[in-house]
């Protein structure tokens, strides 16, 4: 059970990482 949370919560977190990543970059080359 718990291993189950942490991986659930760490592949949130890569998600949330990967998507602010890919929104920045955006910004960058609008901004460009």
């Amino acid at each position: 059970m718990t291993n189950s949370r942490v991986t659930d919560g760490n592949s949130r977190v890569k998600l949330s990482v990967i998507i602010l990543g890919c929104i920045s970059l955006m910004i960058f080359y609008i901004n460009k």
